[in-house]
């Protein structure tokens, strides 16, 4: 491992180009745009997951050069959480060759933040409630998670892309994403488009709306 951080930059000077999150209200039901753009989001999640990986985890560059698949699987929640305070209880260099511990790992993520967040419970039957459902979804997990994919294959994606973080020209082809610190490999059933695309929240995507973003 590198003794001391780095960080690898490049500047968009491309005039053409703007985030997609400026035009996305006013243009998302143009279907030729929309088209333009799930192709550019189809080629580039397609291009980072060919190559299939044996554990879930984040790339490092060691002093050598080398990539090597050695670090947690770092996402932005996971980072804002331990910038908050919070003790996420996964350490650096654990990586993970099976779904489940990492699953019930997230889980225990939210048990901490209930604990060591000061604002995290607002009354107690909020709190109740929380933990009530933490231990439904630790109870259900393996009925909402595939024991086929289990143990891989892990597939390379990125985790932060939302539309602020996407960079597109006129017609919305994709011409840059940003924010790729967040790329991790993570469990195949995880694999899917952006929720957002449907132009609503993840609370939103039940009944009619969640059979649309299925297809």
């Amino acid at each position: 491992m590198l003794e001391s951080g780095y960080l690898v930059m490049d500047y968009i000077g491309d005039s053409d180009v703007q985030m997609l999150s400026e035009t996305w209200d006013e243009h998302r039901h143009q279907r030729d745009k929309r088209m333009n753009l799930f192709k550019g989001l189809s080629r580039i999640m397609l291009s980072l997951s060919r190559v299939p990986l044996p554990r879930i985890g984040s790339w490092t560059l060691d002093s050598n050069g080398a990539l090597r698949l050695s670090n947690r699987p770092l996402t932005l929640r996971l980072h804002q959480l331990e910038n908050g305070g919070i003790p996420t209880n996964i350490s650096r260099s654990l990586t993970y060759s099976a779904a489940d511990g990492y699953y019930l790992d997230l889980l225990s993520c939210h048990d901490s933040r209930i604990r060591n967040q000061p604002n995290s419970i607002s009354d107690a039957d909020d709190g109740r409630a929380q933990m009530a459902r933490l231990t439904m979804m630790k109870a259900l997990l393996p009925y909402f998670s595939n024991r086929e994919y289990r143990e891989g294959p892990f597939l390379y994606r990125f985790t932060d892309l939302h539309p602020s973080n996407i960079f597109v020209n006129s017609q919305w082809n994709v011409k840059f994403v940003i924010d790729l610190e967040w790329a991790c490999s993570l469990p195949a059933e995880t694999f899917r488009p952006p929720y957002w695309l449907t132009g609503r929240s993840v609370d939103d995507l039940i009944g009619e709306h969640l059979e649309d973003f299925r297809e």
